[in-house]
């Protein structure tokens, strides 16, 4: 009868200990689920923000381009008022021979002229082109922001999920 108790008693304290094993075991897998289902989410998140990050830079490239041909138009618009305002000026130079001023200095005004709006409208690509990239940086700033928010919660889950499995191993050695 003692022996029976004692292998009853024996076999009660493997079943326990299959059972600490069970639920040491149930536990991380539950941990491993949350852990996934984050981890999904945070990709998921990540995915959309890929995808948003690129429909705004598609649309700013849209914005560029289009401000792009607005200076072009605008500049050839110029081009061509300059090149009008050149064929007046040799115009009235031809017909008034007495103004001092000579067609030569007609012909450099103008070039000037020309010289400082080409000068205006490459300030004026390279700036946009600034812009472009200045929003193309601020975009990814954002993103590396995200991630490393992503990252802190990852550590945050895993720092909580270690805590609970120390708990655990200690509630399991004063059992």
């Amino acid at each position: 009868l003692k022996d029976k108790i004692r292998q009853g008693k024996d076999a009660e304290s493997e079943l326990r200990v299959k059972i600490s094993e069970l639920e040491e075991m149930l536990g991380g897998m539950s941990r491993d689920a949350e852990r996934l289902k984050f981890e999904k989410g945070r990709d998921e998140r990540e995915r959309q923000r890929i995808e948003d990050d690129r429909k705004k830079i598609n649309k700013r490239r849209e914005e560029v381009e289009a401000e792009m041909a607005e200076i072009k138009a605008e500049s050839e618009a110029l081009a061509d008022q300059i090149e009008k305002v050149l064929q007046d000026r040799e115009s009235l130079v031809a017909d008034n021979r007495s103004l001092s001023v000579s067609r030569d200095a007609w012909q450099e005004d103008a070039k000037s002229l020309r010289e400082r709006l080409d000068a205006t409208a490459k300030e004026k690509m390279a700036v946009q082109g600034q812009k472009m990239a200045l929003v193309v940086e601020r975009d990814c700033l954002r993103g590396e922001k995200e991630e490393l928010l992503g990252q802190i919660a990852v550590l945050k889950v895993e720092k909580a999920s270690a805590i609970e499995g120390k708990e655990q191993a200690m509630d399991s050695q004063e059992e």
